[in-house]
């Protein structure tokens, strides 16, 4: 294909289009595309912890307040109850209630609570491995003095 180039000394002369700038715009536009999908998903991995994090932190304070591991037990799923988020990405999360994850120690005067949340990826990002076909899984420990039996403060 021919087009035209403007020179003072010649005038116009015919010059051959090479598709230079095809190429760049093509090359650029994929760059983007990639660059904002992994935006898109990290962002959704970031909300995921910070929405785990805090269902986390509130369940664990609400156990806390309570005189009964049974007690404990009931607050911290009555809160994450109430930590409900309507979106097709991130999962509700959850408490897991086996011995190890789910501490309330008389002795000790600590509860210790653990949660998870899955977040299912859009487009699963090859850098975290196969296994993110489903979606990561994200799990929060915290623990804290149970309040009921701390002495008061003079």
């Amino acid at each position: 294909m021919l087009s035209w180039k403007r020179t003072k000394e010649e005038g116009l002369r015919p010059v051959r289009a090479t598709g230079r700038a095809a190429m760049e715009l093509t090359g650029g536009s994929i760059f983007l595309v990639v660059l904002l999908v992994t935006i898109f998903d990290v962002s959704l991995i970031m909300f995921g912890v910070q929405v785990n994090d805090r269902a986390c932190r509130e369940a664990c304070q609400a156990a806390a307040r309570q005189t009964t591991s049974e007690k404990a037990m009931a607050a911290a799923r009555e809160t994450l109850a109430q930590q409900k988020i309507n979106n097709q990405f991130v999962e509700n999360p959850t408490l897991l209630f086996d011995p190890v994850n789910f501490l309330y120690q008389d002795g000790n005067a600590t509860v210790t609570v653990t949660s998870q949340c899955k977040v299912k990826l859009p487009v699963p990002l090859i850098c975290f491995g196969p296994e993110t076909e489903g979606g990561i899984t994200f799990r929060k420990r915290y623990t804290l003095p149970i309040e009921s039996r701390q002495s008061p403060e003079k």
